[in-house]
């Protein structure tokens, strides 16, 4: 029986060199970095395969050492499915050589199907007057963002579109590319801060103008998260230039008042 390392090896490399295959691309990344892909086995079973491209010397001495954006999203995804958040199966991770190309890193997890992240989600929900399921998608990720913290896994691009709902209503956790374990207490504060902040925006965007509705989400996050003084002073120091910013950049007025 063929191993699931050589099967992901072998659709992989068919991909690669325009044979016929059964990959169909659910999103291409930026920078040449290697397509999300959705590979079909001959079983019917369903695998999504994460692609990414060594393109420099730094990049191969980081490889090396294990250090690389590949290794630690496989790293971190296996963490948080250790630690039973929602996510897809980890299932593979290995690197391989494309002829007349470069070396890949290549991870593939279980198949969710199809799904919607978490912006057009709480945008279909508002249109539709369903509160109360964005209640729960509210509720899952402080709980998620809660096990994380606890278990010093710190996610600097903790945000919306990082959080999928499936045909089911089920709600899942994914991309862990900049997630890691910070023990360190100084970057453990500011990398919690940006985690936060980084929410509180994404959030922001989403249920703009109703900015009610995102104090209300960060203020359980803080209470239940049991958020130090300190880093909900960062938070709102960040939120403040990052808004700003956006402002200059949108002509969009995202304003929110917390009260910590």
């Amino acid at each position: 029986m063929i191993s699931l390392d050589k099967k992901i090896k072998s659709l992989v490399l068919s991909h690669f060199e325009g044979v016929k295959s059964s990959a169909a691309s659910i999103r291409t990344r930026n920078a040449q970095r290697g397509d999300l892909l959705r590979f079909t086995l001959d079983s019917g079973e369903t695998l999504v395969v994460k692609l990414w491209k060594i393109r420099s010397m730094k990049e191969r001495v980081k490889l090396a050492l294990h250090i690389s954006n590949g290794r630690r999203e496989w790293e971190m995804h296996k963490a948080a499915h250790n630690q039973e958040i929602n996510v897809p199966k980890p299932l593979n991770y290995q690197i391989l050589s494309i002829p007349d190309d470069a070396l890949y890193e290549v991870m593939t997890i279980s198949d969710l199907g199809d799904c919607i992240s978490g912006e057009p989600f709480i945008n279909q929900m508002k249109e539709s007057g369903e509160n109360d399921k964005i209640a729960s998608l509210e509720t899952f990720i402080i709980e998620t963002t809660l096990i994380m913290v606890k278990k010093d896994i710190f996610d600097i691009d903790n945000q919306l579109d990082n959080y999928l709902v499936d045909k089911n209503g089920g709600f899942w956790r994914i991309d862990f590319e900049c997630a890691r374990r910070r023990y360190n207490p100084f970057q453990k504060r500011k990398d919690y801060a940006i985690m936060l902040e980084r929410l509180l925006r994404s959030h922001l965007h989403a249920v703009h103008p109703d900015s009610k509705r995102t104090t209300s989400f960060m203020s359980r996050m803080v209470t239940e998260l049991s958020v130090p003084k300190k880093i909900r002073k960062m938070v709102l120091k960040i939120s403040e230039k990052e808004l700003q910013k956006e402002k200059l950049s949108s002509n969009i007025n995202y304003e929110i008042s917390l009260n910590w």
